[in-house]
């Protein structure tokens, strides 16, 4: 569930989906689906600041929202930084999608 523009501080924008994997539980108001993903942040200027990893909770049941939200807008959680290689350990993704994150990562918006 991509989109161009992300709801974070200052403002973003979507990057790259590292995972989105429909989980097999139900919360009796639909099916879950979590994504991790890359996503570009902006100052109060919406000029690039960096690249981070964010993760959200895709929306089922009434709202659609997922989680987290902010005054009706999907938004996304910025994982912090000193995070970020566990959290990529953790999801067992193949080599190649690891590697490309990783390059994701690194970029410096000028």
């Amino acid at each position: 569930m991509s989109v161009e523009k992300v709801t974070i501080r200052g403002g973003g924008k979507f990057i790259y989906s590292v995972s989105s994997k429909l989980q097999d539980w139900d919360n009796g108001r639909g099916p879950v689906t979590y994504e991790v993903a890359v996503i570009e942040t902006c100052d109060e200027n919406y000029k690039p600041e960096e690249r981070r990893l964010a993760m959200r909770w895709h929306g089922s049941g009434n709202s659609g929202l997922g989680f987290p939200n902010s005054f009706g807008h999907s938004s996304w959680f910025e994982v912090d930084p000193q995070l970020e290689i566990s959290i990529l350990n953790g999801l067992g993704l193949s080599a190649k999608v690891f590697s490309e994150t990783l390059s994701h990562l690194s970029y410096k918006p000028t």
